[in-house]
């Protein structure tokens, strides 16, 4: 194998090495996060209005916690 061939073969590999870190890369989200509360009300499962600043869904968590009991609600983020 000559110099040029081997620069070649050399640039080639890394192109293709480019190419496939490029192709399998982090995408960022498509869309932002929203947020639910999910919360027990006479042993049915129930839920709020979609939130879509954690701060709100803090807010509505804190209050169905006050209502009905600690353990019984979450937030759930979609």
């Amino acid at each position: 194998m000559d110099a040029q061939s081997a620069l070649r073969a050399k640039l080639a590999l890394s192109a293709r090495i480019e190419r496939d870190r490029l192709r399998t890369a982090m995408q960022a989200p498509i869309s932002a996060p929203r947020y639910r509360v999910l919360y027990l009300k006479d042993g049915k499962e129930k839920h709020s209005a979609w939130f879509y600043k954690h701060d709100y869904a803090r807010v509505a968590l804190q209050l169905m916690q006050k209502k009905y009991g600690d353990k019984k609600a979450i937030i759930y983020i979609d």
